[in-house]
């Protein structure tokens, strides 16, 4: 008629981390030329010309974007739980509780449009190699000051996920030999918000600094080797990480 007991604790720590290594087009530019159709108003009378078959001249487009240098996140996972079986005769009785606690984050990060040196980092290790052979090296710091640096700070998931899982369970030897067992049993795992999991609904980073398009302006530049067309966004729409400048150059060996 004795009760026995067999208990378990247990605590399990389980952290980790991603680490992504951005960029984009080598170099964070690429460049569009022959071009046979209109691009801008090369004679200025008001209207688009097709400027290499009216004027012998092979315009390059060059597009510079900002992309994240590297982006870090994960998460801190902690549970603890307990379990008692208890034996009573013929019966056997089980209860469980576990608590979980996960907290994800976004580390500090930084996006960057053209470098001006090398990082020694295996993805970008020729970004600024790459630089050089498009554009001459006085040219390179200015178009990076147009797109500058932007820091994005950490970000920790406002609502941490936390969970009991319960569960109970109930045996008995039907006829005390240990061969025929009828069992009972119930249990219950709560998981995330529906499609949301341990990560934060729609978006733990704020869109102002992660993503977004942009309209374009236009404004003029003149240098040593280039004269033409900078497009940029108006100032009321600054947006994202991943900016584009739109960038006319005419077509000799530095296009800038």
């Amino acid at each position: 008629m004795g009760t026995s007991h067999e208990v378990k604790v247990g605590f399990e720590i389980d952290n980790n981390e991603t680490d992504n290594l951005g960029g984009g087009y080598p170099g964070n530019f690429y460049v569009n030329y022959n071009y046979n159709t209109v691009t801008v108003d090369w004679n200025g009378d008001g209207k688009r010309d097709i400027v290499k078959q009216d004027f012998g001249i092979d315009l390059r487009r060059v597009y510079i974007s900002r992309s994240t240098i590297r982006a870090i996140s994960g998460n801190k996972r902690y549970a603890w739980y307990f379990s008692d079986e208890i034996t009573w005769n013929r019966f056997t009785f089980s209860i469980g509780l576990r608590w979980d606690k996960v907290d994800s984050y976004y580390k500090e990060r930084t996006s960057r449009s053209l470098y001006l040196e090398e990082l020694d980092l295996y993805s970008y290790k020729n970004y600024h190699k790459i630089a050089q052979q498009a554009f001459t090296s006085e040219t390179i710091p200015k178009l990076a000051a147009l797109l500058p640096d932007n820091h994005s700070p950490r970000v920790d998931r406002p609502i941490r996920f936390l969970s009991f899982s319960i569960r109970g369970g109930l045996t008995y030897d039907l006829f005390g030999d240990g061969k025929t067992i009828a069992k009972l049993g119930s249990s219950l795992y709560p998981g995330g918000a529906l499609g949301a999991s341990y990560w934060a609904p729609g978006g733990l980073v704020d869109p102002l600094i992660s993503g977004g398009g942009i309209k374009t302006g236009t404004t003029s530049l003149t240098g040593a080797s280039f004269t033409g067309q900078l497009i940029l966004p108006p100032a009321p729409s600054i947006p994202a990480s991943t900016l584009t400048a739109n960038l006319w150059a005419i077509g000799n060996e530095s296009l800038v």
